[in-house]
């Protein structure tokens, strides 16, 4: 996870690096779930859809069909619960840092379409008596979605969905909130996935308790590497993360 930082990220499948996608899982239809959702297509044939609920990313697929996202078996398609994977919207909450639900309530809320293209939407969600209830602050989120990253649809680069969240505070006050898009990538070898663009960004490690520190995790200054590869259990905060489009 990362602390909020920059408009947002983008996430870029690689094979060699990834080794493919993961095997899909079918989502219930909307006249089974009752959950309203968008689906968006790129010219390359690749295919996402978002539910309203939560502005939740669900399924993001290759041409081909392949998977690239991960959802639980043991997912519940009933709102008002979240829906463990995917791209869960956390907000103004990331996990327990606060006195809030964990990851706070815009997984769990309804959510309003803005502008949709085929390989576009934008979603909003605007404070109200419910919001109030439990976070007493005036605001409006808006999470885009891109199929192909950024540039024009002739022009948009398979292979990437981008996923920007923007914060508005629309009250007299100040808030301070934390978030995250909390990704589950589906990957079949975890030894040969990596990560690059964190070299050198500080983060705290959830496998070092540190109870004075965020989250309860111990802070560190940044690794050396130019990738990041996993051999064991990975539980990562990094911070101040430079923006890459």
């Amino acid at each position: 996870a990362a602390c909020p930082s920059g408009p947002g990220p983008s996430a870029k499948r690689s094979r060699a690096d990834a080794m493919g996608p993961s095997r899909p899982r079918a989502l219930p239809s909307e006249a089974d779930s009752g959950m309203p959702r968008v689906t968006l297509r790129s010219p390359s044939g690749e295919a996402c859809v978002v539910f309203t609920h939560g502005a939740h990313v669900a399924s993001w697929t290759d041409a081909d069909g392949g998977e690239n996202l991960f959802t639980s078996e043991a997912a519940v398609f009933k709102p008002p619960k979240a829906l463990r994977g995917g791209v869960p919207v956390c907000w103004p909450q990331f996990g327990g840092v606060g006195d809030l639900q964990a990851h706070g309530f815009a997984r769990n809320s309804e959510w309003a379409v803005k502008v949709q293209t085929d390989d576009q939407v934008v979603m909003t969600l605007k404070s109200n008596d419910e919001t109030r209830a439990m976070w007493p602050h005036d605001f409006e989120l808006q999470l885009t979605v891109k199929l192909g990253g950024s540039g024009s649809a002739a022009s948009a680069t398979s292979g990437v969905l981008k996923t920007t969240l923007a914060v508005l505070n629309t009250g007299d006050a100040p808030f301070s909130f934390t978030a995250a898009l909390h990704t589950y990538f589906g990957v079949a070898d975890i030894a040969k996935t990596r990560v690059l663009g964190l070299k050198g960004v500080p983060y705290h490690d959830g496998n070092v308790p540190d109870k004075s520190a965020l989250a309860g995790r111990k802070r560190f200054d940044g690794d050396d590497a130019d990738t990041i590869n996993f051999d064991g259990e990975f539980d990562r905060i990094y911070c101040g993360v430079p923006y890459h489009d």
